[in-house]
């Protein structure tokens, strides 16, 4: 039995899979409440999230969530490894959290625990066996996973090659680097598959939403998504309060790189092995974002990678600020029910809590750099609206509470 519960998550947007989730892990866990740990603005595929929010905060009260904190942008929008890192440290940080619970293709902890094992111990054989298959072109994801697979067994390239699985491994090496106090649970996936383009039932993956909310497909939508989640969806449909779309953020994308030397550019998290002249060139011969993508693709390096880095440029996210920034427990909504986990955050948090923007004044040095972050990807986000709108003030929209 578990007090507190923690799940990580974009709800990009909340559906019947992600509510599934949440009662499977109060199931599994017997616990009392559940914290989220929330993607902002942009999400880890590197791209603008297709929700405010404050919005996607509102549905995961209403749908069986208890608090929802922010993850930071700079972690966000990072590498599995790096977001995993700093969500299991707000969860941990919290001093209330004592269970995780993730989405899995296998469903089977003790695996995912096995393979995070085996893939922190690196010999120099494997070392040499990863960077053979960089040079043959691999991207590194499908280097570390062929590498993992010749040296431990095949069933390291399948789990590798499973998004939830791939996440569930960075939980667990980072529950056991920075908060071994957590428990982790596997929550077997169900319905569609992570990326599929239908729906299974009423269960379909956030990327084919994605796709019926372009195509205004609002049969697909009802069907898969919780009621109050769909009227809120049709209503912001229609007064172009969604959906946020990269494509839109092109100019800006572009400015922020054409103002970039190539020493800056090589400042950028993942930017190695001469990308940054790769960038550069790029970002001047090509005339939107999508031509951008293009020009700069490789069999090396992934698309999300790619749109991972043009976010840093737009942002101003540097490879450092990962060596000393702590994060800090942004907490964006919280049930009518459970008001009582803000007075246990006050009592227990080992990291600073901000509820309220007089409460950012008190951060150390890295922290205040991610809050600096935050804010910028809140003024930039609108701009990525059908209906161009002013940046209103992140701290402008109150504490939800439902």
């Amino acid at each position: 039995m578990h007090n507190c519960a923690g799940i990580i998550a974009e709800y990009n947007p909340f559906h019947n899979g992600h509510r599934y989730q949440l009662e499977e892990t109060r199931r599994l866990t017997g616990c009392r409440f559940v914290a989220v740990v929330m993607s902002g603005s942009f999400v880890q595929r590197g791209e603008v999230a297709m929700f405010d929010k404050y919005s996607r905060t509102k549905w995961a009260l209403q749908n069986g969530a208890d608090l929802v904190l922010q993850l930071p942008t700079a972690y966000a929008c990072a590498t599995a490894e790096r977001f995993a890192q700093g969500a299991v440290r707000i969860l941990g940080g919290t001093g209330i959290v004592d269970a995780l619970c993730f989405g899995s293709e296998s469903g089977d902890v003790d695996a995912v625990k096995r393979m995070a094992q085996l893939s922190t111990e690196e010999t120099e054989q494997h070392k040499q066996t990863l960077s053979t298959h960089l040079k043959q072109g691999f991207s590194f994801p499908s280097a570390r996973a062929r590498a993992l697979a010749e040296h431990h067994g095949g069933q390291f390239h399948e789990a590798l090659s499973q998004p939830n699985d791939i996440l569930g491994i960075e939980y667990i090496k980072a529950i056991d680097r920075y908060a071994q106090q957590i428990t982790p649970y596997a929550v077997k996936r169900i319905g569609a598959a992570h990326d599929a383009a239908l729906s299974c039932g009423s269960i379909a993956s956030a990327s084919a939403l994605r796709r019926s909310i372009l195509e205004n497909d609002q049969n697909t939508l009802s069907a898969c998504l919780p009621e109050s989640v769909s009227i809120d969806v049709f209503r912001l449909l229609s007064e172009g309060g969604a959906p946020y779309a990269q494509t839109r953020l092109s100019d800006a994308i572009l400015y922020a790189l054409r103002r970039m030397s190539r020493k800056e550019l090589s400042w950028l998290p993942d930017v190695s092995e001469g990308l940054e002249n790769v960038l550069y060139r790029g970002a001047r011969e090509a005339e939107s974002y999508d031509e951008l993508l293009l020009r700069i693709k490789t069999k090396r390096y992934t698309l999300a990678r790619l749109r991972r880095i043009l976010i840093y440029a737009l942002l101003g996210v540097q490879e450092e600020i990962y060596k000393d920034a702590l994060p800090y427990i942004r907490v964006l909504g919280v049930k009518q029910s459970a008001l009582s986990l803000l007075g246990a955050l006050g009592e227990k948090a080992t990291l600073p809590v901000v509820t309220r923007f007089s409460d950012a004044s008190t951060l150390r040095q890295g922290a205040k750099r991610l809050h600096d972050i935050d804010l910028l990807a809140a003024d930039v986000a609108p701009l990525a609206l059908p209906l161009k709108k002013a940046a209103a003030f992140d701290y402008s929209t109150k504490l939800i509470i439902v």
